[in-house]
């Protein structure tokens, strides 16, 4: 199975403030209104990155008191970085292209 990950990208974020909305209406959505946080909106009030990983397992001790234990591979982090949500994998805007699939013909702007 496929995720996207949400983790810290660090930083205090620095300069002054700037103001978000708590709700906004993604594209999807038709409209409709949802919590900012619970989208892959890149506005946030907080610096934090978005990266695909695979989810290995998700374990649990014998104990029905113990957390759950999500095993996920292929994150882009740095060692110790937290993920902070798991997002399921949605092909109309996540995409997994490997280098040897890449269309090196593509040529970015300048800026």
């Amino acid at each position: 199975a496929e995720a996207a990950a949400v983790g810290s990208a660090g930083g205090s974020g620095g300069g002054g403030s700037r103001q978000f909305p708590s709700k906004i209406a993604p594209p999807a959505l038709g409209g409709q209104k949802v919590g900012l946080f619970s989208t892959r909106t890149p506005h946030r009030p907080n610096p934090i990155g978005l990266t695909l990983c695979k989810i290995d397992s998700i374990s649990r001790g014998s104990d029905p008191s113990q957390p759950f234990h999500v095993n996920v591979s292929g994150l882009d982090l740095v060692d110790g970085t937290p993920v902070l949500d798991i997002k399921p994998f949605v092909p109309h805007y996540d995409s997994v292209i490997s280098p040897d699939d890449a269309d090196t013909s593509i040529v970015m702007p300048d800026g």
